[in-house]
């Protein structure tokens, strides 16, 4: 019997990262997209949903409720002062949030945790009831039916931070999904011939097609070491997917 899981993504399109890094409803929605493809590649184990862009938190909740989903997880990046480098205690590493009193939203919260935190550059900050944000708790977490958890995956405020996610997006969407397999007890089984798009072999390929000439600027790029208009990357990057 498959799994029924509701992959939740930030909507906020207000909050902007530093590099490359854009907007926090993109950059996660993006991520949610990738980690509904991991758990996809486990044999029929799971039916993932999600939610949309410009959806409201009221929306999202409700679309969950009405699925009859065995799990919900909201993916964010937490905000704070810029800054350069991690490690140091400043804005940055991973948190992750559950409603107080759930035991199960509780535990969901620690498998994506314990997955995520290795990854991010700064020190983590744990896993905490979500009355230390707010006395009401956060509403997608109170209002959700199935057991609920959010996750601050890093601080997009932190150009260390933003610049190794932009590096490793599937890391992070991979090690998501091993972490709701670690929550339902399923064994995760690595999938074969599965095409990854990582930043080498995406530049690899622009090149080899002749989408552009300079590997070295555009891994530059892609990593968020040099601005680029967004709206440039966007044809760039339709034009080399639809060729893949």
């Amino acid at each position: 019997m498959s799994h029924r899981v509701y992959i939740s993504a930030s909507t906020q399109k207000e909050n902007i990262g530093v590099l490359n890094y854009g907007t926090e409803q993109d950059r996660m929605q993006y991520l949610a997209d990738r980690i509904k493809f991991w758990l996809e590649t486990q044999k029929d184990k799971f039916i993932v949903f999600r939610n949309q862009s410009g959806w409201t938190l009221e929306k999202t909740v409700n679309d969950c409720n009405n699925l009859a989903c065995e799990l919900f997880l909201d993916n964010h990046t937490d905000a704070g002062p810029i800054e350069k480098t991690a490690g140091d205690g400043g804005a940055e590493g991973t948190s992750a949030f559950y409603h107080i009193g759930s035991t199960n939203g509780q535990r969901l919260a620690e498998c994506i945790y314990n997955r995520i935190a290795p990854l991010s550059p700064g020190q983590d900050r744990k896993v905490k009831p979500d009355t230390v944000l707010y006395q009401s708790g956060l509403y997608v977490l109170r209002k959700t039916i199935p057991p609920a958890a959010l996750i601050e995956n890093f601080f997009h405020t932190n150009e260390t931070e933003v610049e190794d996610y932009l590096s490793r997006i599937e890391v992070y969407a991979k090690a998501t999904a091993q972490g709701i397999c670690d929550y339902v007890g399923e064994k995760w089984q690595e999938p074969t011939n599965v095409k990854l798009q990582t930043v080498e072999n995406l530049i690899n390929k622009m090149f080899e097609d002749h989408f552009l000439t300079d590997k070295e600027l555009w891994t530059k790029v892609l990593l968020g070491k040099v601005p680029a208009n967004p709206a440039f990357l966007q044809i760039i990057f339709n034009r080399v997917v639809n060729k893949f």
